[in-house]
């Protein structure tokens, strides 16, 4: 986890980051027996702010996500929206890059993918 977090970390400052956001909530932290999200306290590390886009089970039911990806990502998307102004990093998993790129792109934002898959081929992040 600590190269994973070097790596958000080093991104976030090279890129000038103004909002970490990630596909991730408060039910999936306590599912995962975690006290604490790493893309948030790397945001508060950093004096920038953080923003969790999965929606809640609450949420999900509310709204008929289920566990349908496109849905979940129509979500994400929407809670970004919010936050055009800022410089976003999101954080999700591979097998979203591909489908919530394309979403994003659609929606006119820019996007550049850092990894695809975190930990495959990637360079060791410098940190100043």
């Amino acid at each position: 986890m600590a190269q994973f977090s070097l790596f958000v970390e080093s991104k976030a400052k090279t890129l000038n980051v103004t909002l970490l956001a990630e596909e991730f909530n408060e039910d999936a932290m306590k599912d995962s027996c975690a006290s604490e999200s790493t893309v948030r306290a790397i945001a508060k590390q950093l004096g920038i702010r953080h923003l969790f886009c999965d929606p809640t089970r609450a949420q999900r039911k509310e709204r008929g996500i289920g566990k349908d990806i496109a849905l979940r990502e129509n979500y994400w998307l929407a809670r970004l929206n919010a936050h055009r102004t800022e410089n976003i990093l999101f954080v999700c998993g591979a097998d979203h890059v591909e489908t919530f790129g394309k979403k994003l792109i659609q929606d006119g934002y820019q996007v550049q993918v850092l990894s695809e898959q975190f930990g495959i081929g990637l360079p060791r992040p410098i940190i100043n």
